[in-house]
């Protein structure tokens, strides 16, 4: 469940609870700022309640340390806004509950990722996780040349990778550090070769649904085939 920030949403918990119905995940992942560090854990308790079959992973976006977060993110005290909004995620007691933080590898911090995840990891999150942030329509970053470059990159990840290896993570985290080992290694191929290296799956393995009802078959294309405000919400009508 992505945004923006999806906690926004007063009916989250009502969307998760329709997704469990509707599609019977395995897995719910829920990004977030955490800013709203006076809402997102009860609403987090709430869904992990509600979903008892799902394994719900809440992944805290921190990209730097204090004020550098603050000045890449735009937010002020958005570090220690996110810092209560952990500590008390943390207080739950909720068994199909993961916490996780993620990191956007940017121009902006890629030559401080060591630092940064030494003193994330200090936070033991049940997983910790980077990608590399993208020129996208739907994060409105198109022509902000935010990408790093892939020395700087390489340097980055492969002292992620090895970190990963020293860490003793367990359950879906374990399968989650597993995958971000290989996607690591694809996106310097990636950066490398400047095109993609492994077949698109969009359309078949995945769909995108906009804020504004658009439904797309690839988030970075961002080609609709359909709006679900047109079709009285019904996806299948678009899809099928």
């Amino acid at each position: 469940m992505s945004g923006g920030e999806p906690f926004l949403r007063k009916d989250i918990v009502e969307i998760c609870e329709s997704a469990c119905k509707n599609c019977k995940p395995g897995i719910i992942n829920i990004p977030t700022n955490g800013l709203l560090c006076n809402l997102i854990p009860e609403k987090t308790a709430q869904i992990a309640k509600s979903c008892p079959k799902a394994q719900i992973i809440i992944n805290l976006s921190l990209d730097e340390i204090g004020e550098r977060h603050d000045e890449i993110r735009g937010a002020k005290n958005g570090f220690k806004k996110a810092l209560k909004t952990y500590e008390e995620l943390k207080k739950l007691d909720s068994p199909n509950l993961t916490l996780g933080i993620h990191t956007v590898i940017s121009k902006f911090n890629v030559k401080r990722i060591p630092q940064i995840y030494e003193e994330l990891i200090k936070l033991k999150p049940d997983s910790y996780i980077t990608e590399i942030a993208e020129e996208r329509i739907e994060l409105d970053t198109v022509g902000s040349a935010i990408t790093p470059s892939l020395e700087d990159y390489s340097r980055a990840v492969d002292f992620l990778s090895e970190r990963m290896k020293e860490q003793n993570f367990s359950g879906i985290s374990k399968v989650t550090q597993l995958f971000r080992l290989q996607y690591y290694s694809m996106v310097k191929k990636v950066l490398k070769k400047k095109r993609q290296i492994v077949p698109c799956y969009a359309g078949f393995a995945s769909a995108h649904i906009a804020p504004d009802g658009e439904v797309w078959f690839c988030c970075i294309k961002a080609d609709p085939i359909g709006n679900l405000k047109e079709v009285d919400y019904d996806f299948r009508k678009i899809w099928f």
